[in-house]
This record gives C-alpha cells, sequence and structure tokens, in this order.
C-alpha cells in the first residue's frame, strides 16, 4: 500500500507523521465511524503506536466506545485517528487526513450489516457483518 506517512487536519492545527509502511489498510462501516466522520464509511490504516508521532499541535479525544478512544481536531474538527483500547500497540488512523491517501486498497470491509443499502462497492476487499475476526492476518 502507497500511501503517504504525514497527514494532518484541515486546518493545519495537527500533524502527524509515522516511520515505515502500514500494517492494514480497511474500511468500516459501523455506526460510530459514520457518525464520528459524517460520511457513509470510515477508511483507515493500522500503523505501529511506536512508529506515530504528533508533528504539531494536540487532539481531543473522545472515548466513544469500551473499545477505543477517537482523536480530532478541536479547531476545525477533523476526525483524524482511532485509539483501539484492546489494541494498545497500534493507532487507526483515517485515510482521508493523510497528505497522499491515493494509494490506499482496503483488505476488509467490516460491519458491512450497518452499511448505507444505496452505497455500492466492487473492490476485491473481505467482507464482514461484524468485526473483523480475531484470527484474521492482518499481514
Amino acid at each position: 500500500m502507497q500511501v503517504s506517512n504525514t497527514g494532518g487536519c484541515h486546518c493545519g492545527a495537527v500533524r502527524f507523521e509515522y516511520d515505515g509502511e502500514p500494517l492494514f489498510g480497511g474500511v468500516c462501516h459501523c455506526r460510530d465511524c459514520q457518525r464520528f466522520g459524517g460520511a457513509p464509511l470510515a477508511a483507515g490504516i493500522i500503523v505501529p503506536r511506536a512508529a506515530f508521532r504528533l508533528t504539531r499541535g494536540a487532539t481531543k479525544v473522545y472515548a466513544s466506545s469500551e473499545h477505543g478512544r477517537r482523536h480530532f481536531c478541536a479547531d476545525c474538527g477533523s476526525s483524524l485517528f482511532f485509539e483501539p483500547l484492546d489494541k494498545p500497540a497500534v493507532w487507526e488512523i483515517f485515510v482521508g487526513v493523510l497528505d497522499d491517501p491515493m494509494g490506499f486498497t482496503p483488505r476488509t470491509h467490516i460491519w458491512c450489516r450497518s452499511a448505507l443499502p444505496w452505497l455500492k462497492i466492487d473492490d476485491d476487499a473481505v467482507r464482514f457483518d461484524g468485526a473483523r475476526p480475531a484470527d484474521f492476518k492482518l499481514d
């Protein structure tokens, strides 16, 4: 997956970067992601937390569920990344805030039972009605 390793919010108050390649990329159709992003789905990449760093500003954090926290810009409201509490070694970065997201290709679609019926997707990614199974290999 060839995407940039830098990104930030719409107004530029928050910037970030990460080292290396993303571990995984996928799309989520859950209602939490739809509401947080104000969009029919959320596309994201997973990167090691140790490789990730903020280079400008700070995020505001919202505990959206018992599963994680959502980070966003307090100035412009851009949805930036998800902090999964059950996977403390990674960050899930929303693809739309990357400086160059054009190389993103999802490997999975999760929570498809919440997908909006008018949204037609014809990629080859694996689909799951709910969460990605724990035994699904990310690499």
